[in-house]
C-alpha cells in the first residue's frame, strides 16, 4: 500500500461548516440529576441542545 493512500485526501475531508464567532468564556451551571434531566427532556421537546435553551431563555427574561 502506497502511503498516499494511508493519508485521507483533502477532496475526501468533510468541508468545514461556517463557523459564528465562538464565545471566549463559558457559564456553568450546577444542577441536581433531576434538574438536568428536566432541562434535557424540555430542551428536546423544542428541539434545541440545553446551552441553547438556556440562552434563549435569558434573551427572552431581557438579561442578553
Amino acid at each position: 500500500m502506497s502511503s498516499s493512500r494511508k493519508l485521507i485526501s483533502k477532496k475526501n475531508a468533510t468541508p468545514k461548516k461556517g463557523r459564528k464567532k465562538r464565545s471566549e468564556t463559558y457559564l456553568a451551571v450546577y444542577l441536581s440529576k433531576e434538574e438536568k434531566e428536566k432541562v434535557n427532556q424540555y430542551a428536546e421537546e423544542q428541539g434545541v441542545s440545553a446551552s441553547t435553551l438556556v440562552r434563549m431563555l435569558l434573551k427572552r427574561e431581557g438579561i442578553l
